[in-house]
């Protein structure tokens, strides 16, 4: 081997070091190990599936988020229709009563109507985005 050939084997080395230390500045500057998919396919495979995983977890996330303020809405709404309901059954069970004097059951009448128009409300009760629950 002449000391041309040992300079310039030499020389290729530091360029590949030289090339080396490039691609690991750009690496520590990007923040990502792979730079370009031929790099590392098997890795650039993983990264996008755990990529789309994250993305699904995240949407699940909003979706939980979205479900919950439904269903408060939706809980209270139908708490406030158990009660009227609760009250309405009492109603019925006294004005059924022979003891009831004619005012007493006109008295009952109307609060069934105030009661049947808070059922009505319940039953169209929208939540944030105004969509019927």
């Amino acid at each position: 081997m002449s000391t041309v050939q040992i300079f310039n084997q030499g020389v290729n080395n530091l360029l590949d070091r030289q090339a080396d230390v490039t691609k690991t500045q750009e690496q520590l500057a990007s923040g990502k190990r792979i730079m370009n998919a031929s790099e590392d396919p098997a890795g650039t495979a993983r990264t996008l599936d755990i990529t789309s995983q994250l993305a699904r977890i995240d949407s699940y996330q909003r979706n939980t988020a979205a479900v919950q303020s439904s269903l408060s809405w939706e809980e209270s709404a139908l708490g406030s229709v158990v009660n009227d309901l609760q009250r309405a059954r009492e109603l019925t069970i006294q004005a059924n009563s022979a003891t009831m004097s004619a005012s007493d059951k006109n008295s009952v009448a109307v609060e069934l109507a105030s009661i049947f128009d808070s059922l009505v409300a319940a039953a169209n009760t929208q939540d944030a985005s105004g969509a019927y629950i």
